[in-house]
């Protein structure tokens, strides 16, 4: 919840950025603005808002919508980190590959989202790494779908207010409530979200 200084902060950024873009809104418009980005840090706005500002010359169709995607890209770009960590991973893994027990060496994925997502959706480290090595177009095609997955799970854990660990006794992704009144919310749940 951002504080009444950095709302007003914010509001007077807003201004400076609708004149430079020729947007031209007023107090209300400035306020609904406001509210609808009351979900993100001081730090995430501004920062938005100054990039907006210095990159950006066209007036934009919704001027909410584009701080949410410059806000919201950066957690695209650390879902592609991870997508590519993994699929290093795969290659590191088959390097060391056991042709005779058959078996890939599983690594331990330290990001608790990525453990998650990785965990609920493909569990199985050899059949995953047997795919990603055998079958052509798989590596594009699991970016694609971790780097969806991996967003809806990261805004889901913010708008539910829980926090994933990884469980020491079994190396498993665990999701922690801050209320334990809140139900559980898998990733098959977020992909059946999706395609409503």
């Amino acid at each position: 919840m951002l504080k009444n200084k950095q709302t007003s902060n914010i509001g007077k950024l807003l201004a400076g950025l609708s004149n430079v873009l020729g947007c031209n809104y007023n107090d209300e418009g400035l306020l609904l603005i406001k509210a609808k980005l009351q979900k993100y840090t001081y730090e995430q706005i501004e920062t938005a808002i100054l990039t907006i500002a210095e990159k950006e010359t066209k007036r934009p169709e919704n001027i909410i919508n584009l701080i949410m995607q410059y806000i919201e890209g950066k957690d695209s770009d650390i879902a592609s980190q991870q997508a590519l960590l993994v699929l290093e991973l795969v290659d590191k893994s088959y390097q060391r590959y056991n042709p005779v027990c058959r078996s890939w060496t599983k690594p331990k994925l330290d990001d608790p989202i990525t453990a998650y997502v990785f965990e609920t959706r493909w569990r199985d480290w050899n059949a995953f790494c047997k795919k990603m090595t055998d079958e052509d177009g798989a590596k594009m095609w699991f970016i694609k779908e971790f780097k969806e997955l991996y967003i809806a799970t990261q805004k889901n854990m913010q708008r539910q207010k829980t926090s994933i660990a990884i469980d020491k006794k079994n190396d498993k992704p665990q999701i922690e409530y801050q209320n334990e009144d809140m139900i559980k919310a898998d990733v098959s749940t977020i992909i059946s979200m999706k395609s409503l």
